[in-house]
């Protein structure tokens, strides 16, 4: 799993139970596509559409879940998945549970996954191909489009930066099956690795779960990130954002210039490092942040990209992008 273009896994469990009743039925579902990949003289297979769905299967095989009347799929009926199980690979279900019948275990190990694999694809066609087929399923949200396929200073660093403050520190390229560690554990999904709502952001009432599954911190990281560059705040807007993640504008050249300038590691150090010194100030002070900005009692929709009240005050308090905050002049803020 690629994951300049991918996303983190989103389906909730009445989501992939519905897939494992399509295949139950011998229904037809929508095909995975793959990308035969070389790396280290290994033939790898990078998928570009059917993450959801392929996650979903082996999820339901290892029984992470059941199906909605309580029933677990029977590893015993499925030599492979009965061996993973004792090698360690994962836990299956008490033998106290409700199974699937052979036959219906054997229509799951049966069923003709539709697949394509493209051989000898570049990166720059894979990524057109996972933008024109991003239909099935949940759609991307706006920043997960801005995000996919693009190779840039900045959306690195978006990148990079979100997944430290999430608590994923991860490799650019994921095996599947490590897929459900970098994943945001919801309400309503099988577990996953990253808590939700232990998170800097739904811990400090900042956003919510679903948002995070929206990729909507990857957001406001973008928006606090081109406020320090740009030296000033950007513009609050859908077509602000759009412009710096596109190539054919000024706004992406001047962006790009500005991360030069200023150094991808210095700047990554520079914003963990006040992230760091903000959750060591708010682990101390309960409510900090929205005692001290975020007064309004208005639900979090109704304040776009709420915590850039508070970023904004702090990016731009000086001409010098350098001198934006240091965890230095954070105790400032929370004399108490």
């Amino acid at each position: 799993m690629n994951r300049e273009y991918q996303r983190k896994i989103v389906w909730t469990v009445p989501e992939k139970q519905n897939l494992i009743n399509s295949i139950l039925s011998e229904y037809p579902i929508p095909l995975v596509l793959l990308s035969k990949k070389q790396r280290a003289g290994k033939a790898e297979y990078e998928i570009i559409d059917g993450l959801q769905r392929l996650h979903s299967i082996f999820e339901f095989i290892e029984n992470s879940y059941p199906l909605a009347d309580g029933r677990y799929f029977n590893t015993e009926h499925m030599p492979r998945a009965k061996q993973a199980a004792k090698d360690g690979n994962f836990v299956p279900a008490d033998k106290e549970k409700p199974f699937l019948s052979l036959e219906a275990c054997a229509t799951i190990a049966d069923y003709n996954l539709p697949v394509t694999t493209i051989e000898r694809a570049t990166d720059a066609s894979v990524i057109q191909i996972f933008e024109r087929i991003n239909s099935y399923g949940r759609r991307l949200s706006e920043q997960e489009q801005r995000q996919a396929g693009l190779r840039s200073a900045f959306s690195r660093l978006v990148r990079q930066i979100s997944c430290e403050v999430r608590g994923d520190t991860s490799d650019e390229i994921v095996p599947l099956k490590d897929m459900p560690l970098i994943s945001i554990d919801m309400p309503g999904q099988s577990a996953a690795g990253i808590s939700a709502e232990a998170s800097f952001w739904c811990k400090q009432g900042i956003l919510r779960s679903t948002n995070l599954r929206d990729s909507l911190d990857e957001q406001v990281i973008a928006d606090i990130l081109a406020s320090i560059l740009n030296k000033k705040p950007v513009q609050r807007s859908k077509a602000s954002l759009d412009k710096i993640y596109d190539p054919g504008t000024p706004d992406f050249t001047k962006m790009e210039s500005a991360v030069a300038a200023y150094g991808e590691d210095d700047i990554k150090r520079d914003v963990l490092g006040v992230f760091d010194t903000i959750k060591s100030i708010c682990d101390r002070i309960p409510k900090a942040l929205e005692t001290r900005f975020f007064r309004a009692r208005t639900r979090i929709q109704s304040r776009r990209y709420s915590p850039l009240s508070f970023w904004r005050s702090m990016s731009c308090r000086s001409s010098k992008a350098e001198s934006w905050l240091t965890p230095r002049s954070l105790p400032t803020l929370f004399p108490n």
